[in-house]
């Protein structure tokens, strides 16, 4: 081999080691590259995943609220729902007096009622026909005997209420109405209510 073909080969070496520590310093280059990448990519993953936990908890905290709310609101009306179911239940054992029990009852009301003046009484229907005429006489004859000048008497049209009645004075209506007087109990009586079913 002459010179020249040396000094080639000399050369073509030289550029071939060159090209070589190129190729594998662009490797090194893009293998670091990938591991940054990597290692971004990673750390993107783990911030991502930590913010979607975190998102799922504070969900699974939202719903987990919500249920309690929804639990608790439909727990109170089935309490509610059973109070008034012992409310009717009431109003339908008032009903079931027997007759001499109820115009006793109504008799005492009605007496208490009228003392101050009497006046008009408004029953229903059903308790106008069936025992109005009597409890109007037997409460006149009360009041006569405790020495008032009040009187009653049975109002020409019936009532829309269950039992009971209303006593008519001019202006003034005293409602002793079975609904009326449940009503007007139903505050106070609901605790004790609640606390024999729910307590």
């Amino acid at each position: 081999m002459d010179a020249l073909g040396k000094m080639k080969e000399v050369i073509l070496q030289e550029a071939q080691l060159k090209v070589d520590k190129i190729i594998e310093a662009a490797k090194r280059n893009a293998e670091e590259i990938l591991r940054e990448a990597q290692h971004e990519a990673d750390s993107e993953r783990e911030r991502e995943l930590a913010e979607a936990k975190k998102k799922a908890n504070e969900n699974a905290r939202r719903i987990s609220a919500l249920a309690d709310l929804e639990a608790r609101k439909r727990l109170l009306s089935a309490k509610e729902g059973l109070i008034k179911e012992v409310f009717e239940e009431a109003k339908t054992r008032l009903l079931s007096f027997k007759q001499e029990e109820y115009i006793k009852y109504l008799e005492k009301m009605l007496f208490d009622a009228a003392s101050d003046g009497g006046g008009e009484v408004i029953m229903s229907e059903k308790d106008r026909s069936s025992i109005g005429e009597k409890l109007i006489n037997w409460v006149n004859s009360d009041l006569k005997k405790a020495g008032h000048n009040s009187r009653v008497q049975l109002g020409e049209s019936p009532g829309d209420f269950i039992g009971g009645f209303i006593l008519r004075s001019g202006e003034i209506e005293t409602n002793c109405t079975f609904d009326a007087i449940l009503a007007g109990e139903y505050e106070a009586l609901l605790v004790d209510v609640a606390e024999l079913l729910f307590g």
